[in-house]
């Protein structure tokens, strides 16, 4: 057989943009991750629901989810776990007869919703036939870890248990502040590379990817294939051949923010690497003249690159369609001094990590009690003035008053007071500083 070019390192693609080896809503004020997604039942069997798991994230953080009537499931329910939550589409199970409803059906071979997305607006009638489903979360939390399980039907007992994780990944956003105030900011879209199986080499994935950016905020509605946000999108990356190995990280994607844009998506398109015909094939080893498999038959490693143009799969390589996932971010314009990623009072903190900032909505990180002003001008600063609670408080150290508990009779109470508060400071310095890198 003819032989093909073979990239020597990773020098192309989502490599080229930064290969990582380390990483509207229902309401316009709400900023945050979005994330619809298409996916294949390529299991082979009907199944009877779907489960996302989230870490990072708990129920309260979610405030919209994808559901009836656009799709076959009902509304899921939210479980709070130690670490996340879990969202669990369900099929309701009917002991008398045994049997449940409704159900997924199994995909024919070779399936892919070329034109429209899993659901009832998009497929049409042939919905319930097709075999793919499209499901969506909002929430307010970036996530550290996102897993999928197609639910299995256990008709003698009413169980649906979790599948093997079908390995579509999920991106997590960073917004980087610009260097210079008048540069846009750096959005980051970092995703680990599929490996649902946890050994040394994964299953190796295909992805293209299309992005594109919206001058307002979006909602899960914009997330679909046929929305003219994501169907007018551009090949941000051709082909990229990922899979998890020994030292390597996250796939991250980066670049500023385009002009006027409140928004950012990303449509990531997954298949399966061909493993079976890359082991059965040869190319020639430019280094040795000898023929070698596409994938090492020893451990399941493929060449990084085996096509002609060093970016692109054969039809023969190209395995099964796993999923769509389409990623939104929107992006406050405005947001609050306590969660944009700037030390806007200078004193060398960071959002939460400062201990002016009570939470990541407060719109300022020097609060009256943590200004080194003398706001009431009763001659104490800050938290050595008493009506300051804390260093978070914003009451304007209060006006000064001329005897009684805080008056001038209280000098040495105000004296321990103030030393009180100077020993507690640098610890919940220290607490916010922990809890931020956390």
């Amino acid at each position: 057989m003819e032989a093909k070019k073979v990239r020597k390192g990773a020098g192309a693609g989502i490599a080229a943009l930064a290969m990582a080896l380390a990483s509207g809503p229902a309401a316009a004020s709400v900023y945050g991750p979005l994330d619809n997604f298409d996916v294949v039942n390529d299991t082979g069997q009907p199944t009877c629901g779907f489960e996302i798991e989230i870490e990072g994230v708990h129920s309260a953080d979610v405030y919209r989810t994808f559901s009836a009537p656009m799709i076959r499931y009902a509304d899921p329910t939210l479980t709070d776990t130690p670490t996340g939550v879990v969202i669990r589409y369900r099929a309701t199970y009917d002991p008398a007869t045994r049997t449940f409803s409704p159900t997924t059906p199994p995909a024919a071979p070779g399936y892919v919703p070329a034109f429209d997305s899993c659901w009832t607006g998009g497929l049409g009638s042939g919905y319930d036939a097709a075999g793919c489903e499209h499901f969506g979360v909002s929430q307010t939390t970036e996530a550290t870890a996102t897993r999928y399980h197609w639910l299995g039907c256990d008709e003698s007992t009413g169980a649906t248990p979790p599948l093997p994780d079908i390995g579509l990944p999920t991106p997590n956003w960073t917004v980087i502040p610009p260097a210079v105030p008048a540069d846009p900011p750096v959005v980051q879209a970092e995703f680990d590379i599929p490996n649902p199986e946890g050994g040394a080499y994964g299953e190796p994935y295909w992805v293209k990817i299309y992005k594109t950016e919206a001058d307002h905020a979006i909602a899960l509605e914009n997330l679909l294939l046929d929305d003219p946000l994501v169907e007018g999108a551009e090949v941000e990356i051709e082909w990229e051949l990922l899979q998890a190995k020994p030292g390597q990280g996250p796939a991250l994607n980066e670049a500023p923010l385009g002009p006027g844009a409140e928004a950012v998506i990303r449509r990531y398109e997954f298949y399966r690497y061909n493993v079976a015909w890359g082991l059965a094939n040869t190319y020639i080893d430019p280094k040795t003249g000898l023929p070698v498999t596409y994938v090492d038959p020893e451990n399941g490693e493929v060449m990084e690159c085996v096509v002609d143009g060093c970016n692109d799969p054969t039809p023969d390589e190209l395995g099964g369609y796993v999923g769509r996932q389409m990623a939104g971010f929107n992006i406050d314009p405005n947001p609050p001094a306590c969660n944009d990623g700037l030390d806007d009072d200078g004193d060398g903190y960071v959002d939460m990590a400062d201990p002016g900032c009570v939470a990541p909505d407060s719109m300022t990180e020097s609060p009256a009690c943590d200004d080194g002003i003398d706001n009431d001008q009763d001659g104490l600063v800050d938290v050595d003035d008493p009506e300051c609670e804390g260093i978070a408080s914003n009451v304007n150290e209060a006006p000064a008053v001329s005897c009684g508990l805080f008056g001038i009779e209280s000098a040495p109470l105000l004296g321990a007071l103030a030393l009180l508060r100077r020993r507690r400071s640098p610890f919940r310095r220290e607490a916010a500083g922990a809890a931020k890198q956390a």
